[in-house]
């Protein structure tokens, strides 16, 4: 992947497409029902400002995915089979400018690989090429979110896309919409 400098030239050149999706985001159920019990209504984004594949600590963000299945198998990535509850949220999105990591010109122009792309953030000392660039780009105001392909799916021998919202754009209700609980499954 480019440096910082040449991968804000090259983003500069990148336009950002729509996308109008409903996306998914699983939850562990047990958590979700403990925050409503406490605070009285729910916290239907859950975003924390954790480490992710896009981001550091402390840069809120939503992560959905554009399917169910990838939402579900997101969720369990790295337990091993251990059994979770779950919450599944039905979220639209309608966004003007995202950046889209599953179009080959797009990696290209940047100059991403696979290595890039499906590299373990857990472990890292430094930030990963990934999260520099979520960085630049969740920070940065010009794109919304972030489109990209699903290590956890990968994992398991299948595809499936995933999309890191910015805060601005995941607070925004003309862009992004919890339209319902979907599944709560004990």
């Amino acid at each position: 992947m480019l440096r910082s400098r040449a991968l804000l030239s090259a983003l500069a050149g990148i336009a950002g497409r729509p996308l109008t999706v409903t996306a998914f985001r699983a939850v562990p159920l047990r958590p979700f029902v403990a925050y409503v019990q406490r605070e009285g209504r729910p916290n239907l984004c859950f975003m924390s400002g954790a480490r992710n594949r896009y981001n550091l600590a402390d840069t809120p963000c939503l992560y959905v995915a554009e399917e169910d299945e990838t939402a579900r198998v997101e969720l369990r990535h790295g337990f091993n089979g251990l059994a979770l509850d779950e919450a599944i949220f039905h979220v639209t999105c309608k966004l003007t400018r995202i950046l889209d990591l599953t179009d080959v010109a797009v990696c290209a122009a940047l100059r991403l690989t696979d290595k890039n792309l499906f590299a373990p953030w857990e472990t890292a000392k430094r930030p990963t090429a990934t999260q520099r660039l979520g960085e630049l780009v969740l920070r940065g105001g010009r794109f919304e979110a972030i489109r990209f392909p699903s290590t956890a799916m990968r994992a398991v021998g299948k595809t499936g896309i995933n999309l890191v919202i910015a805060e601005a754009a995941a607070l925004d209700p003309d862009k992004i919409a919890v339209k319902d609980y979907g599944d709560l499954k004990a």
